[in-house]
């Protein structure tokens, strides 16, 4: 089979995957339990992870410098260290066991939430824009393209939930404060 029509199938189960871990066993978690299970945290952990090694499966083998002008390495640095530091720091934030949807007692709007409700998620795009920058290829564009529609069904799903679990302070939260940007 051709490598590049193996990637493509590779990636589209990884986007089925992804919308039936997030949309269907992570929504049923937040229904029936109000959290998520150490279960459906892991799998949340495994559809990034894939996506990650699904994205390095094409690299090239030089180094960035080599492969790239000088400038695109320098953004790509940029961008993957300011990614990189951002979804540290909104996770210390937020709280591990908040982030991974283990505790779900409280909204968070302090900090770099006040600016978007999914610091977290931009910051690792932030990332992959560095990586994409370092390395560029299809795969890495489409790489991000397959996370930017995962992360919305996250977002999506966490959404329905916080509205279920903080009704008007999420509604109110919401209308202050942007999805994204």
């Amino acid at each position: 089979m051709n490598k590049w029509v193996g990637m493509a199938a590779a990636g589209l189960g990884w986007l089925i995957f992804s919308f039936f871990v997030f949309r269907v066993l992570v929504r049923n978690d937040y229904a029936s339990k109000g959290r998520l299970s150490i279960f459906t945290c892991l799998l949340e952990f495994l559809v990034f992870l894939l996506h990650g090694i699904w994205m390095s499966m094409d690299l090239p083998t030089e180094w960035p410098i080599v492969s790239v002008s000088l400038g695109a390495a320098a953004a790509g640095l940029f961008f993957t260290l300011l990614g990189t530091a951002g979804v540290v720091l909104s996770i210390i934030i937020l709280g591990l066991r908040r982030s991974t949807g283990l505790q779900v007692d409280n909204l968070q709007v302090r900090g770099m939430y006040r600016f978007s409700r999914n610091p977290q998620l931009l910051y690792y795009g932030v990332l992959l824009i560095g990586f994409v920058l370092l390395w560029p290829s299809w795969t890495g564009w489409a790489g991000l393209i397959l996370y930017a529609a995962a992360a919305h069904l996250m977002v999506l799903t966490e959404e329905e939930h916080l509205l279920a679990a903080h009704s008007d302070n999420y509604t109110r939260y919401c209308s202050q404060v942007s999805r994204y940007f």
